[in-house]
């Protein structure tokens, strides 16, 4: 079953969330100096 998005909030909120899980991915393989 898709997953189905209400509206651009919610868009937004899982992107966010994606971009912290391939945020932590990348710094796995390729640690940042911060």
């Amino acid at each position: 079953m898709p997953l189905i998005i209400r509206n651009d909030q919610d868009k937004i909120e899982i992107l966010k969330e994606w971009q912290d899980k391939l945020n932590e991915i990348v710094e796995v393989f390729f640690p940042v100096k911060r």
